[in-house]
């Protein structure tokens, strides 16, 4: 960190000594990334923010703005038993970047981030929902499990959350929902690593539902082979 610290201070003597030359505006760029480099991510999202701001017409204002969420995000806590406020601020910033800048060589990486942080923010829903389920409290779990289904239905929390979802309504002796819920569920995964528990809730409800075998795959076509 004494390097970056060293690099900071010299692009900010350079910076106040020729602060309308073209090298000032590098500075502050470089300012950023040094501060980026040395995993002060807070600060440099601001330096970033503000060099974007200043410079909108410069060439390199896409990896500036591009920086703003990626700083954001990394800065964010990655464990889901934490406040993940801050993935949905860099989330936001992420989106405006590509809405912005759909063309710019960061817009794939962006959209991975993109993804990566939907799939942290399903898993901090689901989270929740569980402990809820765990302890009893379906009317609390509902909610949580329904976000994961509503904003996240790609996810990979996903199909857990439709289970507990139809086991907190059948612990709350919601039959219709319960049903709808576990049906779902082995309609989307009926080979999913909770479809036996969802068969057995769903016989509790008097509903039988046979198990699907595992698709087949169509023996090959034989080629003929008599000579021509």
């Amino acid at each position: 960190k004494g390097y970056y610290d060293d690099c900071i201070n010299d692009f900010e003597k350079l910076r106040n000594t020729y602060p309308f030359s073209k090298y000032a505006v590098e500075a502050e760029l470089k300012i950023a990334d040094a501060l980026f480099a040395k995993k002060d991510y807070a600060e440099a999202a601001d330096n970033y923010r503000t060099f974007a701001k200043l410079h909108p017409k410069h060439e390199q204002v896409d990896y500036a703005t591009y920086h703003i969420g990626l700083s954001l995000f990394l800065e964010a806590p990655k464990s889901i038993d934490r406040d993940q406020a801050s993935t949905e601020k860099a989330l936001e910033e992420l989106r405006t970047f590509v809405t912005l800048f759909p063309e710019s060589k960061y817009a794939d990486d962006a959209a991975k981030r993109i993804g990566q942080g939907r799939d942290r923010l399903a898993e901090k829903e689901l989270y929740v929902g569980r402990y809820y389920v765990k302890h009893r409290h379906f009317k609390g779990s509902i909610s949580r499990l329904q976000n994961v289904l509503s904003r996240y239905p790609d996810s990979v929390s996903a199909q857990e959350a439709q289970f507990l979802l139809g086991k907190a309504h059948y612990r709350m002796k919601h039959r219709d929902e319960a049903r709808a819920a576990l049906d779902a569920y082995l309609e989307k995964y009926p080979t999913g690593d909770w479809a036996h528990a969802a068969r057995a809730l769903l016989g509790k409800l008097g509903v039988s539902v046979p198990v699907k075998a595992p698709a087949v795959p169509a023996a090959p076509e034989k080629t003929s082979t008599t000579p021509s």
